[in-house]
């Protein structure tokens, strides 16, 4: 018979250690609902959503797939579902899901990173995804600035002939 208070102390442990760890978020492969099991205090900040809107409600139904791009590869649900197929983990290093401000209501534009890591059941099978995800948006605008900048000078350039 399981001592049920050190079931309950390891569940307990592992949903504290959780909740602390680096915006994670824990989802069944229960395709196509993807079911989220748990979820980290960070990924609640970063995406400014509240813990009893996310955990136990479809993955889908609380970060709305776009599905902008078919040809895109890297949306979550085709992501979600490669992952139980192969079992394998798969990294996005950029990808686009822009925020609502909880204040103004006003969607943010944000860029984000992540890696989907399957963690397997005794039988072999993926049972959940483990999804991190860390906000790149400061690194990407930065990017984008440079580029804007360096594109500006060539042009100034080009138009008063110097060459570099």
């Amino acid at each position: 018979m399981a001592d049920t208070s050190t079931d309950n102390l390891n569940e307990g442990l592992f949903q504290l250690l959780f909740e602390k760890s680096p915006g994670s978020l824990l989802v069944k492969a229960d395709a196509p609902r993807f079911t989220i099991a748990a979820v980290s205090d960070a990924y609640l900040q970063i995406t400014s959503v509240q813990r009893e809107d996310v955990v136990g409600n479809g993955f889908f139904e609380v970060f709305p797939d776009t599905g902008d791009d078919p040809n895109d590869e890297n949306t979550a649900r085709k992501v979600f579902t490669k992952v139980i197929e192969t079992g394998v983990k798969i990294d996005v290093p950029v990808y686009r899901f822009d925020i609502q401000d909880t204040v103004t209501k006003k969607l943010s534009e944000h860029y984000w990173s992540c890696s989907n890591i399957p963690i397997h059941c005794s039988e072999g099978k993926v049972a959940y995804i483990l999804n991190t995800v860390v906000d790149i948006t400061g690194e990407v605008k930065a990017k984008q600035a440079a580029i804007e900048s360096e594109n500006r000078l060539l042009m100034a350039a080009d138009a008063t002939g110097i060459a570099f």
